[in-house]
């Protein structure tokens, strides 16, 4: 539906980490999250988008920051 809602022209998403504590959970509310979402905006839209992942620092998981460099 997000993908849906945002209007003509260059879409910039800003993914806010969660308090996840593990790399279990922080794969499935970053990288699962993520992955539905980057899926549903190619299969329905096709252009141009910036996608930015923030956590805190420290991290609590090291998989948040993998995440971030992910997302670059």
């Amino acid at each position: 539906a997000a993908v849906r809602a945002a209007g003509a022209g260059p879409v910039h998403v800003v993914h806010l980490a969660g308090g996840d504590r593990t790399a279990r959970d922080s794969v499935e509310h970053g990288f699962h999250a993520a992955l539905a979402f980057l899926r549903a905006w190619q299969r329905e839209r096709r252009d141009a988008l910036r996608y930015l992942y923030v956590h805190p620092e420290p991290a609590p998981s090291p998989a948040q920051p993998a995440m971030a460099a992910f997302a670059r």
